[in-house]
């Protein structure tokens, strides 16, 4: 059993990457941390996310920023590859997921509804 420790707040959102390797936590202060599960080592973090969520192919993460976009980054650098708009919400959105073959992304906001759209090729 490991405890994870170093939060400014409140953790929110839990995501453990498709091999159980990795675990992907929010926080109320809007980072990411990345941690090594069987360990419990920090791997690295992301600023400015309000939702995680790891590709299926565990490649990658995503992460809502801000009110019309949900950027993906390389799950191992942590570099940014890409923003897809998410326009079209007239609320905030709250979670982001992807199909099981990583083709559709779908969001869901509190304006009471869940938009889907294709996920542009790499």
């Amino acid at each position: 059993m490991r405890t994870l420790k170093g939060y400014d707040g409140n953790v929110t959102r839990l995501a453990f990457s498709p091999d159980g390797r990795e675990l992907a936590t929010l926080c109320e202060d809007h980072a990411v941390r990345i941690w090594e599960a069987a360990t419990g080592r920090q791997l690295r973090t992301l600023k400015g996310v309000t939702s995680v969520r790891f590709t299926p192919d565990g490649k990658c993460l995503a992460g809502l920023s801000g009110t019309d976009s949900v950027k993906i980054w390389d799950a191992v650098s942590g570099l940014e590859l890409r923003s897809i708009s998410i326009q079209g919400h007239t609320k905030p959105v709250l979670a982001v997921a992807f199909s099981r073959d990583g083709k559709l992304l779908a969001t869901a906001s509190e304006d009471q509804t869940v938009r889907v759209r294709h996920v542009p090729p790499r």
